[in-house]
């Protein structure tokens, strides 16, 4: 996401939705290679962690991240990660500058509204029409995706991936290595916001 699509430059304001889970620290971690300004959403608990990673953190139950980056990032995003869906999208789409790219993965806030169909809808609007209304680009992400329709890209980017943790320029953050017998304890620890970086089901 952070180079095959967003193709992000050195020195480019980025906001991570959700930078205290699985996705969101690897995007902090490859983000802090890439020489980003870095912003990441998480709650009050975890704004330490975001913190470590170089980030500005936000914490999004007592703050609007929207006024915080008008006032700190005048000119705007160059990108922003959202995994969250349904309004998120529309204030989210506020924080981009002239240049700014959209960033749409997974749908976090269907485990609140319970209603599947929101999300379909959602998705299926965006792929008909892949721009926000101020003309910025908007693009819908999913690695399985990737991997059937360019499977050139997706071994190419595993390949590299591997490479930076072979070499310890990059450490994945896993907060429970759960038996797969017990994957319903997984999904609740997710729903819950509970786990920090990853969550690993371990066949036995």
């Amino acid at each position: 996401m952070l180079h095959r699509i967003a193709k992000v430059s050195e020195g480019e304001r980025v906001l991570i939705h959700g930078a205290s889970g699985g996705v969101g620290t690897a995007l902090l971690e490859l983000g802090r290679l890439a020489k980003l300004r870095m912003y990441g959403t998480a709650s009050a608990a975890k704004q330490d962690l975001v913190a470590s990673y170089g980030a500005v953190p936000i914490d999004y139950r007592n703050e609007d991240f929207v006024e915080i980056l008008r006032r700190q990032e005048p000119e705007g995003m160059d990108v922003v990660f959202d995994p969250i869906g349904g309004p998120n999208y529309e204030r989210s789409y506020r924080t981009l500058g002239p240049s700014g790219r959209f960033l749409c993965y997974g749908y976090t806030s269907i485990l609140k509204q319970g209603d599947a169909e929101d999300w379909r809808s959602e998705w299926k609007e965006l792929m008909a029409r892949p721009t926000t209304e101020e003309g910025h680009p908007v693009h819908l992400y999913t690695i399985t995706g990737l991997k059937k329709e360019r499977l050139d890209w997706f071994r190419e980017d595993v390949g590299i991936v591997f490479s930076l943790l072979r070499e310890g320029k990059i450490r994945p953050l896993v907060s429970h290595r759960i038996p797969l017998r017990e994957a319903a304890h997984a999904q609740q620890l997710l729903e819950k916001s509970a786990a920090i970086g990853k969550v690993v089901l371990i066949s036995e």
